[in-house]
Protein backbone atom coordinates (compact mmCIF):
# COMPACT_ATOMS: atom_id res chain seq x y z
CA UNK A 1 0.00 0.00 0.00
CA UNK A 2 1.29 3.15 -1.10
CA UNK A 3 1.76 5.75 1.78
CA UNK A 4 2.32 9.58 1.61
CA UNK A 5 5.95 10.88 1.45
CA UNK A 6 5.61 14.07 4.40
CA UNK A 7 8.79 16.39 3.81
CA UNK A 8 9.27 19.57 6.70
CA UNK A 9 11.58 22.44 6.67
CA UNK A 10 12.15 22.79 10.30
CA UNK A 11 14.75 25.46 11.80
CA UNK A 12 17.62 26.07 9.51
CA UNK A 13 20.91 26.52 11.15
CA UNK A 14 24.57 25.65 8.94
CA UNK A 15 22.58 25.31 6.04
CA UNK A 16 20.75 22.36 7.31
CA UNK A 17 17.78 20.74 6.98
CA UNK A 18 15.50 18.48 9.02
CA UNK A 19 12.97 16.42 6.44
CA UNK A 20 10.90 13.56 7.54
CA UNK A 21 10.32 11.24 4.70
CA UNK A 22 8.05 8.22 4.72
CA UNK A 23 8.07 5.94 1.90
CA UNK A 24 6.18 3.35 0.17
CA UNK A 25 5.59 3.73 -3.07
CA UNK A 26 14.85 27.41 -27.18
CA UNK A 27 17.63 27.91 -27.07
CA UNK A 28 21.38 27.32 -27.13
CA UNK A 29 24.54 29.87 -27.80
CA UNK A 30 25.41 29.91 -31.13
CA UNK A 31 28.52 30.99 -33.38
CA UNK A 32 25.88 33.54 -34.27
CA UNK A 33 24.43 36.32 -32.60
CA UNK A 34 20.89 36.62 -31.59
CA UNK A 35 18.79 38.96 -33.05
CA UNK A 36 14.61 40.04 -31.93
CA UNK A 37 12.54 42.33 -34.20
CA UNK A 38 10.31 44.29 -30.77
CA UNK A 39 7.67 46.24 -33.86
CA UNK A 40 4.39 48.23 -33.00
CA UNK A 41 1.23 47.81 -34.13
CA UNK A 42 1.77 51.74 -35.42
CA UNK A 43 3.93 52.79 -38.42
CA UNK A 44 7.67 54.56 -37.49
CA UNK A 45 11.03 54.37 -37.50
CA UNK A 46 13.22 51.38 -37.13
CA UNK A 47 16.25 51.61 -34.51
CA UNK A 48 18.99 48.56 -34.72
CA UNK A 49 20.08 48.29 -31.26
CA UNK A 50 23.35 46.10 -30.67
CA UNK A 51 25.17 44.96 -28.13
CA UNK A 52 27.86 42.62 -26.94
CA UNK A 53 30.28 43.42 -29.77
CA UNK A 54 32.97 43.11 -26.74
CA UNK A 55 32.48 40.43 -24.92
CA UNK A 56 33.82 42.52 -21.54
CA UNK A 57 30.79 44.70 -21.21
CA UNK A 58 27.67 43.30 -20.01
CA UNK A 59 25.87 46.39 -19.11
CA UNK A 60 24.93 46.59 -23.00
CA UNK A 61 24.08 43.20 -23.55
CA UNK A 62 21.33 43.48 -19.98
CA UNK A 63 20.43 46.51 -21.43
CA UNK A 64 20.08 45.67 -24.82
CA UNK A 65 18.33 42.10 -23.55
CA UNK A 66 15.71 44.01 -21.15
CA UNK A 67 14.32 45.36 -24.57
CA UNK A 68 13.15 42.30 -25.77
CA UNK A 69 12.08 40.70 -22.31
CA UNK A 70 10.43 43.91 -20.73
CA UNK A 71 9.58 45.81 -23.42
CA UNK A 72 6.36 46.65 -25.61
CA UNK A 73 6.94 48.52 -28.80
CA UNK A 74 3.28 50.65 -29.81
CA UNK A 75 5.00 52.44 -33.11
CA UNK A 76 7.79 52.28 -35.16
CA UNK A 77 9.80 48.99 -34.77
CA UNK A 78 13.58 47.89 -32.46
CA UNK A 79 15.80 45.76 -34.44
CA UNK A 80 17.95 43.98 -30.86
CA UNK A 81 21.23 42.01 -31.41
CA UNK A 82 22.36 42.00 -27.83
CA UNK A 83 25.06 39.52 -28.24
CA UNK A 84 26.70 40.40 -31.44
CA UNK A 85 30.06 38.66 -30.33
CA UNK A 86 28.94 35.19 -28.29
CA UNK A 87 31.83 33.65 -28.20
CA UNK A 88 33.91 36.64 -26.39
CA UNK A 89 30.51 36.65 -24.02
CA UNK A 90 30.88 33.07 -22.56
CA UNK A 91 34.92 33.80 -22.51
CA UNK A 92 34.10 37.15 -20.68
CA UNK A 93 37.25 38.83 -23.20
CA UNK A 94 36.89 42.16 -25.29
CA UNK A 95 37.70 39.95 -28.46
CA UNK A 96 38.40 42.15 -31.49
CA UNK A 97 35.23 41.97 -33.83
CA UNK A 98 34.68 46.10 -33.82
CA UNK A 99 37.65 45.65 -35.17
CA UNK A 100 36.95 43.77 -38.59
CA UNK A 101 34.22 46.40 -40.60
CA UNK A 102 36.45 47.79 -43.06
CA UNK A 103 38.22 44.72 -43.66
CA UNK A 104 37.96 40.87 -43.08
CA UNK A 105 39.07 37.71 -44.62
CA UNK A 106 36.59 35.08 -45.70
CA UNK A 107 38.65 32.53 -43.64
CA UNK A 108 37.80 34.60 -40.26
CA UNK A 109 35.76 32.68 -38.00
CA UNK A 110 33.66 35.77 -37.47
CA UNK A 111 33.26 36.44 -40.99
CA UNK A 112 29.53 35.52 -41.32
CA UNK A 113 28.65 37.30 -38.27
CA UNK A 114 30.28 40.44 -39.55
CA UNK A 115 28.89 39.94 -42.90
CA UNK A 116 25.38 39.15 -41.18
CA UNK A 117 25.30 42.48 -38.81
CA UNK A 118 26.52 44.46 -42.00
CA UNK A 119 23.57 42.84 -43.99
CA UNK A 120 20.91 44.35 -41.08
CA UNK A 121 23.20 48.42 -40.75
CA UNK A 122 22.15 48.36 -44.83
CA UNK A 123 18.51 46.88 -45.25
CA UNK A 124 16.78 49.62 -46.28
CA UNK A 125 14.25 49.66 -43.04
CA UNK A 126 16.65 50.82 -40.42
CA UNK A 127 16.86 54.62 -39.69
CA UNK A 128 19.55 54.61 -37.18
CA UNK A 129 22.38 52.09 -35.60
CA UNK A 130 22.44 52.47 -31.51
CA UNK A 131 25.43 50.66 -30.25
CA UNK A 132 25.67 50.01 -26.70
CA UNK A 133 28.97 49.77 -24.71
CA UNK A 134 30.31 49.80 -21.38
CA UNK A 135 33.62 52.38 -21.19
CA UNK A 136 36.23 53.03 -18.86
CA UNK A 137 35.95 55.53 -16.61
CA UNK A 138 34.02 59.40 -17.38
CA UNK A 139 34.65 60.89 -20.44
CA UNK A 140 35.91 64.74 -19.90
CA UNK A 141 36.47 66.76 -23.05
CA UNK A 142 39.50 68.44 -20.17
CA UNK A 143 41.60 65.99 -18.32
CA UNK A 144 40.48 66.09 -14.56
CA UNK A 145 42.23 63.30 -13.33
CA UNK A 146 43.30 60.11 -14.19
CA UNK A 147 39.74 58.46 -14.46
CA UNK A 148 38.22 61.43 -15.97
CA UNK A 149 40.22 62.75 -18.93
CA UNK A 150 39.55 62.74 -22.64
CA UNK A 151 40.65 59.40 -23.56
CA UNK A 152 38.10 57.93 -21.04
CA UNK A 153 34.49 56.34 -22.69
CA UNK A 154 32.39 55.95 -19.50
CA UNK A 155 29.16 58.11 -19.28
CA UNK A 156 29.51 59.29 -22.95
CA UNK A 157 27.58 59.70 -26.34
CA UNK A 158 29.88 58.87 -28.82
CA UNK A 159 29.33 60.25 -32.97
CA UNK A 160 32.18 60.19 -35.57
CA UNK A 161 30.49 63.70 -36.75
CA UNK A 162 27.90 65.98 -35.94
CA UNK A 163 25.88 65.38 -39.27
CA UNK A 164 25.26 62.91 -41.84
CA UNK A 165 23.18 65.07 -44.68
CA UNK A 166 20.59 63.88 -46.38
CA UNK A 167 19.14 61.12 -43.43
CA UNK A 168 15.91 61.61 -41.80
CA UNK A 169 18.67 61.17 -38.04
CA UNK A 170 21.18 62.14 -39.58
CA UNK A 171 21.69 65.26 -37.36
CA UNK A 172 23.67 63.24 -34.79
CA UNK A 173 24.58 66.32 -32.43
CA UNK A 174 21.13 67.16 -32.22
CA UNK A 175 20.03 63.50 -31.07
CA UNK A 176 22.93 62.88 -29.10
CA UNK A 177 22.44 66.54 -27.08
CA UNK A 178 18.46 65.20 -26.94
CA UNK A 179 20.14 62.25 -25.20
CA UNK A 180 21.94 63.76 -22.56
CA UNK A 181 19.48 66.09 -21.54
CA UNK A 182 16.53 63.07 -21.13
CA UNK A 183 19.35 61.45 -18.63
CA UNK A 184 20.13 64.54 -16.56
CA UNK A 185 17.28 64.65 -14.73
CA UNK A 186 17.77 61.07 -13.19
CA UNK A 187 21.45 61.32 -12.29
CA UNK A 188 22.05 59.09 -9.28
CA UNK A 189 24.80 61.26 -8.29
CA UNK A 190 25.84 64.52 -10.22
CA UNK A 191 29.32 63.19 -11.23
CA UNK A 192 28.13 60.38 -12.94
CA UNK A 193 26.45 62.86 -16.19
CA UNK A 194 27.03 61.89 -19.37
CA UNK A 195 28.77 64.30 -22.09
CA UNK A 196 29.27 64.31 -26.12
CA UNK A 197 32.53 62.69 -27.52
CA UNK A 198 32.77 63.44 -31.21
CA UNK A 199 35.56 61.18 -32.49
CA UNK A 200 35.68 63.43 -35.65
CA UNK A 201 36.35 60.18 -36.63
CA UNK A 202 36.82 61.40 -40.68
CA UNK A 203 39.94 63.35 -39.41
CA UNK A 204 41.79 60.90 -38.25
CA UNK A 205 44.61 58.34 -39.62
CA UNK A 206 42.68 55.57 -42.31
CA UNK A 207 44.91 53.23 -39.87
CA UNK A 208 43.03 54.45 -36.58
CA UNK A 209 40.79 51.60 -34.63
CA UNK A 210 37.57 54.12 -35.53
CA UNK A 211 38.03 53.82 -39.25
CA UNK A 212 37.64 49.75 -38.68
CA UNK A 213 34.44 50.26 -36.47
CA UNK A 214 31.07 49.05 -37.04
CA UNK A 215 29.46 52.80 -36.36
CA UNK A 216 32.00 53.69 -39.29
CA UNK A 217 31.15 51.24 -41.36
CA UNK A 218 27.12 52.31 -40.94
CA UNK A 219 28.31 55.97 -41.71
CA UNK A 220 30.44 55.09 -44.65
CA UNK A 221 27.44 53.51 -45.99
CA UNK A 222 24.75 56.69 -45.67
CA UNK A 223 23.55 55.14 -42.04
CA UNK A 224 23.22 57.26 -38.97
CA UNK A 225 24.86 55.81 -36.20
CA UNK A 226 25.73 56.74 -32.50
CA UNK A 227 27.29 54.86 -29.49
CA UNK A 228 26.17 55.01 -25.75
CA UNK A 229 29.12 54.50 -23.52
CA UNK A 230 28.12 53.48 -19.93
CA UNK A 231 30.85 53.57 -17.17
CA UNK A 232 32.82 50.35 -16.34
CA UNK A 233 33.07 51.99 -12.87
CA UNK A 234 29.23 50.77 -11.93
CA UNK A 235 28.08 48.04 -10.80
CA UNK A 236 26.31 46.24 -13.37
CA UNK A 237 22.83 46.69 -13.07
CA UNK A 238 23.61 51.20 -12.73
CA UNK A 239 25.26 50.52 -16.12
CA UNK A 240 21.94 49.42 -17.37
CA UNK A 241 19.85 51.41 -15.82
CA UNK A 242 22.15 54.32 -17.52
CA UNK A 243 21.59 52.81 -20.93
CA UNK A 244 17.91 52.29 -20.65
CA UNK A 245 17.72 55.85 -19.55
CA UNK A 246 19.69 56.63 -22.90
CA UNK A 247 17.60 54.53 -24.65
CA UNK A 248 14.19 55.82 -23.65
CA UNK A 249 15.29 59.36 -24.08
CA UNK A 250 16.52 58.33 -27.36
CA UNK A 251 12.93 56.85 -28.83
CA UNK A 252 11.51 59.70 -27.07
CA UNK A 253 13.08 62.28 -29.42
CA UNK A 254 12.54 60.07 -32.61
CA UNK A 255 8.96 59.45 -31.58
CA UNK A 256 9.00 55.55 -31.47
CA UNK A 257 6.46 54.88 -27.77
CA UNK A 258 6.81 52.20 -25.67
CA UNK A 259 5.63 50.74 -22.32
CA UNK A 260 7.59 48.52 -19.89
CA UNK A 261 6.90 45.91 -17.22
CA UNK A 262 9.25 48.10 -14.51
CA UNK A 263 9.91 50.88 -12.89
CA UNK A 264 13.30 52.60 -14.35
CA UNK A 265 14.61 52.39 -11.08
CA UNK A 266 18.27 50.86 -9.86
CA UNK A 267 15.99 48.70 -7.56
CA UNK A 268 14.03 47.90 -10.56
CA UNK A 269 16.66 46.96 -13.18
CA UNK A 270 18.27 45.01 -10.40
CA UNK A 271 14.93 43.63 -10.06
CA UNK A 272 14.73 42.55 -13.88
CA UNK A 273 18.11 40.72 -14.06
CA UNK A 274 17.06 38.58 -11.23
CA UNK A 275 13.11 37.63 -12.67
CA UNK A 276 14.57 36.87 -16.34
CA UNK A 277 17.25 34.18 -15.01
CA UNK A 278 15.33 31.46 -15.50
CA UNK A 279 15.37 28.40 -18.17
CA UNK A 280 13.82 25.22 -18.72
CA UNK A 281 15.47 22.12 -19.48
CA UNK A 282 13.98 18.42 -20.59
CA UNK A 283 11.46 19.43 -22.81
CA UNK A 284 9.89 21.31 -19.69
CA UNK A 285 10.02 19.10 -17.21
CA UNK A 286 12.68 20.76 -15.31
CA UNK A 287 12.52 24.18 -14.36
CA UNK A 288 15.75 26.38 -13.06
CA UNK A 289 15.38 29.66 -11.20
CA UNK A 290 19.49 30.45 -11.74
CA UNK A 291 20.21 33.02 -9.07
CA UNK A 292 22.65 32.12 -6.08
CA UNK A 293 23.30 28.28 -7.85
CA UNK A 294 25.52 25.92 -6.17
CA UNK A 295 28.75 25.60 -8.21
CA UNK A 296 28.01 22.21 -9.06
CA UNK A 297 25.14 20.07 -9.52
CA UNK A 298 25.82 16.68 -9.60
CA UNK A 299 23.57 13.95 -10.53
CA UNK A 300 21.46 16.01 -12.45
CA UNK A 301 18.91 14.66 -14.84
CA UNK A 302 19.64 15.18 -18.43
CA UNK A 303 18.26 13.61 -21.91
CA UNK A 304 20.94 13.53 -24.87
CA UNK A 305 22.02 16.96 -26.28
CA UNK A 306 20.45 18.79 -23.64
CA UNK A 307 20.53 22.03 -25.38
CA UNK A 308 18.37 20.79 -28.13
CA UNK A 309 15.62 20.96 -25.32
CA UNK A 310 15.98 23.75 -23.58
CA UNK A 311 14.43 27.11 -23.56
CA UNK A 312 14.88 30.81 -22.07
CA UNK A 313 13.40 33.95 -22.60
CA UNK A 314 16.51 35.90 -22.41
CA UNK A 315 18.40 35.46 -25.56
CA UNK A 316 21.94 36.03 -22.91
CA UNK A 317 21.31 32.24 -21.09
CA UNK A 318 22.58 29.07 -22.12
CA UNK A 319 23.59 25.66 -21.70
CA UNK A 320 27.12 25.07 -22.83
CA UNK A 321 28.75 22.00 -22.78
CA UNK A 322 31.86 22.33 -20.68
CA UNK A 323 34.24 19.35 -19.44
CA UNK A 324 32.23 16.17 -18.74
CA UNK A 325 29.08 18.27 -18.00
CA UNK A 326 27.11 21.70 -19.22
CA UNK A 327 27.54 25.05 -17.76
CA UNK A 328 24.99 27.40 -17.65
CA UNK A 329 25.44 30.77 -18.92
CA UNK A 330 23.80 34.46 -18.28
CA UNK A 331 25.71 36.82 -20.32
CA UNK A 332 29.11 37.45 -18.35
CA UNK A 333 28.58 34.63 -15.70
CA UNK A 334 28.87 31.12 -15.65
CA UNK A 335 26.94 29.68 -13.42
CA UNK A 336 26.41 26.44 -12.45
CA UNK A 337 27.90 23.44 -14.13
CA UNK A 338 25.50 20.41 -14.31
CA UNK A 339 26.82 16.95 -14.14
CA UNK A 340 24.57 14.96 -15.78
CA UNK A 341 22.58 11.69 -15.66
CA UNK A 342 21.52 10.71 -18.79
CA UNK A 343 17.59 9.97 -18.71
CA UNK A 344 14.94 9.39 -20.93
CA UNK A 345 11.91 11.27 -20.81
CA UNK A 346 8.29 10.41 -20.07
CA UNK A 347 6.28 13.08 -20.80
CA UNK A 348 2.73 11.53 -20.06
CA UNK A 349 2.75 12.65 -16.23
CA UNK A 350 0.78 15.99 -16.40
CA UNK A 351 0.11 16.76 -12.19
CA UNK A 352 0.89 15.08 -9.25
CA UNK A 353 -1.14 15.68 -6.43
CA UNK A 354 0.55 17.22 -3.16
CA UNK A 355 -0.33 19.37 0.07
CA UNK A 356 1.57 22.32 0.33
CA UNK A 357 1.15 23.99 4.05
CA UNK A 358 -2.17 22.06 4.28
CA UNK A 359 -3.01 22.91 1.06
CA UNK A 360 -4.21 20.04 -2.23
CA UNK A 361 -3.34 21.72 -5.37
CA UNK A 362 -2.03 19.87 -8.61
CA UNK A 363 1.20 20.44 -8.87
CA UNK A 364 2.88 20.41 -12.51
CA UNK A 365 6.01 18.67 -13.60
CA UNK A 366 8.78 21.68 -13.70
CA UNK A 367 7.34 23.97 -11.12
CA UNK A 368 9.01 26.05 -8.40
CA UNK A 369 6.92 25.27 -5.53
CA UNK A 370 7.01 27.90 -2.67
CA UNK A 371 6.41 26.08 1.17
CA UNK A 372 6.94 27.50 4.54
CA UNK A 373 6.90 24.46 6.40
CA UNK A 374 6.09 21.30 4.92
CA UNK A 375 4.93 19.22 1.28
CA UNK A 376 2.79 15.76 1.51
CA UNK A 377 3.38 13.89 -1.70
CA UNK A 378 -0.18 12.00 -2.31
CA UNK A 379 0.39 8.46 -3.38
CA UNK A 380 0.78 8.11 -7.38
CA UNK A 381 0.72 4.14 -8.15
CA UNK A 382 3.74 3.48 -10.90
CA UNK A 383 5.98 6.74 -9.54
CA UNK A 384 8.56 7.12 -7.78
CA UNK A 385 10.01 10.32 -6.05
CA UNK A 386 13.76 11.43 -5.21
CA UNK A 387 15.32 13.41 -2.68
CA UNK A 388 18.31 14.72 -5.04
CA UNK A 389 20.86 13.95 -2.33
CA UNK A 390 19.73 10.70 -0.71
CA UNK A 391 20.02 8.48 -3.25
CA UNK A 392 16.96 6.84 -3.32
CA UNK A 393 17.74 5.72 0.44
CA UNK A 394 15.00 7.28 2.39
CA UNK A 395 14.78 7.05 6.32
CA UNK A 396 12.09 6.30 8.67
CA UNK A 397 13.19 8.83 10.93
CA UNK A 398 14.42 12.51 10.81
CA UNK A 399 17.84 13.24 9.12
CA UNK A 400 19.79 16.33 8.11
CA UNK A 401 20.69 16.75 4.47
CA UNK A 402 23.69 19.58 3.94
CA UNK A 403 22.56 22.39 1.84
CA UNK A 404 25.38 22.48 -0.83
CA UNK A 405 24.94 18.83 -1.43
CA UNK A 406 21.36 18.55 -2.31
CA UNK A 407 20.26 21.82 -2.85
CA UNK A 408 20.14 23.96 -6.03
CA UNK A 409 21.01 27.23 -4.76
CA UNK A 410 23.65 28.18 -2.07
CA UNK A 411 21.37 29.31 0.90
CA UNK A 412 20.55 25.27 0.96
CA UNK A 413 16.90 26.00 0.70
CA UNK A 414 15.73 25.07 -3.05
CA UNK A 415 15.47 21.28 -3.23
CA UNK A 416 15.14 18.93 -5.77
CA UNK A 417 12.36 16.57 -5.61
CA UNK A 418 12.73 14.19 -8.90
CA UNK A 419 9.91 12.08 -10.07
CA UNK A 420 10.62 8.69 -12.25
CA UNK A 421 8.23 5.93 -14.19
CA UNK A 422 10.26 3.31 -14.08
CA UNK A 423 13.71 4.14 -15.14
CA UNK A 424 11.72 6.93 -17.11
CA UNK A 425 12.16 10.70 -16.02
CA UNK A 426 9.07 12.39 -15.78
CA UNK A 427 10.09 15.51 -14.37
CA UNK A 428 11.64 17.73 -11.23
CA UNK A 429 9.69 19.92 -8.68
CA UNK A 430 11.94 22.49 -6.65
CA UNK A 431 10.89 23.30 -3.06
CA UNK A 432 11.63 26.39 -2.19
CA UNK A 433 11.73 27.12 1.19
CA UNK A 434 13.67 30.59 0.74
CA UNK A 435 10.55 32.51 2.21
CA UNK A 436 12.12 35.73 2.85
CA UNK A 437 14.93 37.49 1.11
CA UNK A 438 16.36 38.41 -2.08
CA UNK A 439 17.05 36.15 -4.59
CA UNK A 440 20.08 37.53 -6.61
CA UNK A 441 22.88 36.71 -8.72
CA UNK A 442 26.22 37.38 -7.86
CA UNK A 443 28.16 39.53 -10.88
CA UNK A 444 31.18 38.17 -11.89
CA UNK A 445 33.15 40.08 -13.65
CA UNK A 446 36.24 40.12 -14.97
Amino acid sequence: MHQPISIVAVNIRHLLFAIMLFLGCTTTAAADFSFVRNTGVAPGPTLLITAGIDGDEPGGIHAAATLITRYQIRSGQLWIAPDLHPQAILQRERGEMNLKFALIEDSDPLYSSVARIKQLVLDQQVDLLVNLHDGSGFYSPERISRQRNPGSWGQSVVIDQQTLPGNRFGNLQDLATAIVSGITPHLLRPNEHFQIKNMRTATLDPQAPTHKSLSWFALRHGKPALTIEASKTHPVHIRVYYHLLALEALLNEVSISFTRDFELTPQGVARVIREDAQMTLAQGRIHLDLNRMQRNLYNFPLPAEPQFSTSVTNPLISLQPEENGYRIHYGNNRLALLHPRQVEIAADLKAIPMIIDGIRQQVTPGAILAVDSHVQIEPLPDYQFTLAGHNGKWPDQATRIEGDRVAVDRSGRLLRLEIYRDDMFSGMILLDFRNAGEKTIEEEES
